[in-house]
């Protein structure tokens, strides 16, 4: 039996903790968008623009973002709760297919799980980092269209005309979205969800993999999307049935966000036949003829013949 001793498991269920944090996200964001639609809302109000009222719903505006990366900061706890979940509904689903009875937790893989969770972490606070960087974007807009505007009353610019520009200027710069270092840009809950779903199936993977090698298995067969690649989502190197290595499922636990990837570790019986396989194929042994007929190991020999491993 597998025994762990640190930290104790999560008692809460992990999907129902992923929908509270991306409830709570979605929500505390949805407020910061309401808030922004209150600013472009005044342009309806009269033609000449109370800019004034706009300085003034910006502060508010910005209080919502803020409410947003506290919520992030909020949800924190339960984010890690829902990754040590996925883990050790990882680690007890391997356990399962080995035998091995029940699986407690403890500090075995403590680095690896501690290394994914402030992974996961680092994704949220750069969420809120870039939502808060994208507000202050739109506030410096607010003020600065306001003040040429009101400058523009000592012009022949009409005030309907300033205003006309002061709210296309803000409309082009709205928040809907936010824009990423890379410039990618994603819906915060979109992103979240996906962070999530991401993180957790990871975790679920690692807890597999992490038992499976504390029970000696070498290989494991991939369950996957039936035109998934290894290592990227369109490789012509199919994942689904293959059989790999437990350091090549290390190094691609998942193909791409959101991929539904798991594995399974592969019976003593077919790790004899595989290691035959192996065997015969490096010492060029014509006569050998696999003990049995199993549609994982005959994919497994085809992938190698196409990688021309053992050649």
């Amino acid at each position: 039996m597998v025994s762990y001793l640190w930290p104790p498991l999560p008692e809460k269920d992990p999907k129902k903790l992923r929908e509270k944090v991306l409830a709570a996200l979605s929500g505390a964001w949805q407020n910061a968008l309401d808030e922004q639609d209150a600013i472009l809302a005044l342009r309806d109000t009269a033609p000449r623009v109370p800019y004034y009222r706009a300085l003034e719903r910006v502060k508010r505006f910005q209080g919502s973002i803020k409410a947003f990366q506290d919520e992030v900061d909020a949800q924190a706890d339960d984010f890690l709760d829902m990754i040590a979940g996925e883990y050790a509904r990882g680690a007890k689903h391997a356990a399962k297919c080995v035998g091995i009875g029940q699986v407690v937790w403890g500090n075995m893989n403590e680095y690896v799980f501690q290394s994914l969770a402030s992974d996961s972490y680092a994704d949220l606070l750069k969420m809120s980092e870039t939502a808060g960087k994208t507000s202050r974007e739109f506030a410096k807009i607010v003020r600065s269209q306001a003040a040429q505007t009101l400058w523009a009353a000592g012009t022949n610019e009409t005030a309907v005309q300033a205003g006309r520009r002061f709210w296309k200027k803000l409309e082009e710069n709205r928040i809907a979205v936010v824009i990423y270092r890379d410039g990618s840009r994603h819906q915060v809950a979109d992103y979240a969800g996906m962070v999530a779903r991401t993180k957790a199936k990871t975790a679920f993977n690692y807890g597999s993999l992490d038992v499976a090698e504390s029970e000696d298995v070498q290989y494991m067969e991939v369950v996957d999307g039936a035109n998934c690649g290894w290592d990227s989502h369109n490789s012509l190197d199919f994942a689904d049935g293959s059989i790999r290595t437990l350091a090549e499922c290390r190094e691609y636990p998942l193909s791409h966000p959101n991929c539904k990837r798991s594995f399974i570790p592969v019976s003593r019986t077919l790790r004899r036949e595989i290691r035959d396989a192996v065997r015969a194929e490096m010492e060029g042994d014509e006569d050998y003829e696999p003990a049995l007929t199993i549609p994982a190991l005959e994919r497994f020999k085809q992938r190698k013949e196409r990688l021309g491993i053992g050649q």
